[in-house]
Parts: C-alpha cells; sequence; structure tokens
C-alpha cells in the first residue's frame, strides 16, 4: 500500500540549490554556541519517545550521553557548520511517512506526511532560530 502511495506522488522539478547557495553567507553572522548555557538547556526540553532521524541517534541516547560525552564534539560541529555557513547535508534529509488521518485509507487525500529529521539537527535549527 505505501509502494502505491508514493507512486502516486508527483515528482518535483523545483530545485533546492539555488535557494541554499543564496543563503549560505547568511550563517556567518552568528556568534559561537556555547556548551554550558545554550546545548545542555535544549536537552531537557527533547522527547525522549520521539522517532530518531536518518542519523538513528535517539533523543533518549542524546539527552543521556551529552552531559558527560558529547557535548563538547556537538558545539564543535555546530560552531564549524556557523564558521563556513554550511548545514551538513545528512541533516537537510527527512525520513516522511504518511499518516493516515480519517476515512478510507485507499484515498491519497486521507494521508497527511510526517517528516522525521536528525535530532541533532533540531537542535541546531533551534539554536539558530535563538
Amino acid at each position: 500500500m505505501g509502494d502505491k502511495l508514493s507512486n502516486d506522488i508527483p515528482q518535483s522539478n523545483v530545485s533546492y540549490l539555488s535557494d541554499v547557495q543564496n543563503s549560505v553567507n547568511q550563517l556567518t553572522c552568528f556568534r559561537e554556541i556555547n556548551v554550558e548555557p545554550e546545548i545542555l538547556s535544549l536537552l531537557p526540553g527533547l522527547v525522549a519517545s520521539k522517532a530518531s532521524g536518518i542519523d538513528g541517534i535517539s533523543a533518549k541516547i542524546l539527552k543521556i550521553a551529552a552531559p558527560a560525552i558529547i557535548t563538547p564534539s556537538i558545539v564543535s560541529i555546530f560552531n564549524q557548520s556557523i564558521a563556513t555557513g554550511i548545514f551538513p547535508s545528512d541533516w537537510r534529509v527527512a525520513r516522511v511517512a504518511p499518516i493516515h488521518k480519517t476515512c478510507a485509507k485507499h484515498d491519497m487525500e486521507n494521508y497527511r506526511p510526517i517528516s522525521v529529521i536528525s535530532i541533532i539537527a533540531k537542535i541546531m535549527e533551534k539554536l539558530i532560530l535563538t
């Protein structure tokens, strides 16, 4: 059933690359991220039961490991991303799943898409937003 639904989705000829290339230099106006106040303050807000992105890093594992082990590495990656103006391409990939809303399951109009992105990407997006 999922194969039929995915085959019914029209292909897009829109290229996102021009938008990405136009905004590359915009990241360089941000300041560096600090470990304690910024990264660690976002961890309690992560929902541990949410699905992990394509990188396989779950919110539960991140909440457990980040404070003691991996936060300095994450901060280094985030700051390198800001300094270079490059948002890693793996963080731009989402796993999209159709979720049935109501009525007939064979009608594509009765589904809504759910996009699951990397937990690390979500944290980076929240930091950029603030």
